[in-house]
């Protein structure tokens, strides 16, 4: 059967920061067919952005705090508490095979697990954004910068200096707004033909291309913007305001071309205002669109969390409140559609991160003279006769028909 399901986080209140008042802060909630809390992970008070999901785990930054929580999936039980050497404020992770968690410092770097960058912003880091195909990395912070990171040079220990001096810099960076900037999201793009959307407190969304910054359209909102969400295929733009009211935005062209022209657009809310009969006035913090792209789950600052429709433009229900602010909505694949084999669950590998702080000499290829590198392999053949090769990567020692064709074949050689 197919299920669809997200998870909420919120941020606990330092007046009220007790062991209980963190109980179930991050939950599993399946939204359809059954509208019902599957799981609780404890412990946890996370700001807004500071939540990530992989295959088996969900991460969670603290907020205030230098460390991250690692909680199991299935068991909902905390694996792990990886500490960091500087304050976190924001948390993103890759999809696909071989998940990375990349971490918004106080100081304005990134930590990719184990590498640290440059502190290119002058601020926190409080917003970050993965292109689709993990490729490319977008952060941003209340001193008004995004910068765009590609996560294969940036993870390279090539990227680093030999004595440490130079860490990974940002391959871009786009300046047109004035204010804090207050979400990100990059919509489907090939690697070279990259847009982002970003919005401002002062109610600015840009588009814009993020390799050469340059802007492909400006929406002015005459209200704060707080979050955005993006439709599935990228047809609209749905945008959280500060009072808990929800604006949208065709980004069609009538004639079903994406609209890349530059152009200047004040958001017109008196046409498309999904305030409900209740006033919400509350600041949305999070928003996500089911998989169909038919419904909104938004997360607000009085610990409601909803449900709206996109169709109708009008709240179908509550779905969930908290005693604290919701800080983070992340939807999560629909299951169901197809099962596919598991070769067990991920480890978690704690970071040397004090190795990307220190010299890279004596190593060789860049890569620092003491580093362990972690390695698993996922599925070993079911057979009784198993391949020289796997014989050779499972079994203590080398076995001997391995040893005598190498040898016979260096004997053979002219």
């Amino acid at each position: 059967m197919l299920k669809e399901s997200f998870i909420s986080a919120c941020l606990t209140s330092e007046v009220t920061n007790s062991s209980a008042s963190k109980n179930d802060c991050i939950q599993e909630h399946e939204y359809q067919p059954q509208s019902v809390v599957r799981k609780g992970f404890k412990n946890s008070s996370s700001a807004r952005n500071s939540v990530g999901v992989g295959r088996c785990h969900v991460f969670a930054a603290q907020a205030g705090k230098s460390t991250v929580h690692v909680y199991n999936r299935q068991s909902g039980k905390q694996e792990a508490t990886v500490p960091f050497q500087q304050k976190l404020c924001s948390l993103v992770v890759t999809s696909g095979g071989f998940p990375v968690v990349i971490l918004g410092t106080e100081s304005g770097s990134l930590i990719l697990w184990e590498v640290t960058t440059s502190a290119a912003h002058l601020h926190a880091v409080t917003c970050l954004a993965l292109s689709p195909d993990n490729l490319f990395l977008v952060s941003a912070s209340p001193d008004s910068a995004c910068h765009l990171w590609s996560l294969e040079r940036t993870l390279s220990f090539f990227s680093t200096s030999a004595d440490g001096s130079e860490l990974p810099a940002p391959l871009s960076t786009f300046t047109g707004h004035r204010t804090e900037i207050t979400s990100l999201v990059i919509p489907n793009s090939s690697p070279s033909d990259i847009t982002v959307l970003s919005s401002s407190k002062d109610g600015t969304i840009n588009k814009w291309e993020a390799i050469t910054g340059h802007v492909i359209s400006t929406t002015i909102s005459p209200k704060s913007v707080a979050c955005l969400a993006l439709d599935p295929a990228a047809r609209a733009l749905y945008i959280g305001h500060g009072d808990g009211s929800i604006s949208s935005q065709d980004l069609m062209v009538p004639n079903g071309a994406s609209s890349n022209s530059a152009s200047l657009t004040d958001l017109d809310i008196t046409k498309d205002n999904w305030a409900s009969s209740e006033a919400l006035d509350n600041c949305i913090n999070a928003m996500g669109l089911t998989y169909d792209g038919t419904v909104l789950i938004t997360g607000h600052e009085n610990g409601r969390i909803s449900s709206w429709s996109v169709t109708k433009r009008r709240l179908i229900k509550d779905i969930a409140r908290h005693n604290h602010p919701v800080t983070n909505i992340l939807m999560l694949l629909p299951s169901g559609l197809r099962e596919s084999s598991s070769n067990g669950g991920d480890s978690i590998v704690k970071p040397q991160i004090e190795l990307s702080q220190t010299s890279m000499l004596g190593g060789g290829y860049g890569i620092p003279a003491n580093y362990t590198l972690n390695a698993k392999i996922s599925q070993v053949p079911k057979t009784t006769s198993w391949p020289t090769y796997w014989s050779a990567a499972v079994e203590d020692g080398w076995p001997e028909d391995f040893i005598s064709e190498g040898a016979r074949q260096i004997s053979t050689q002219p």
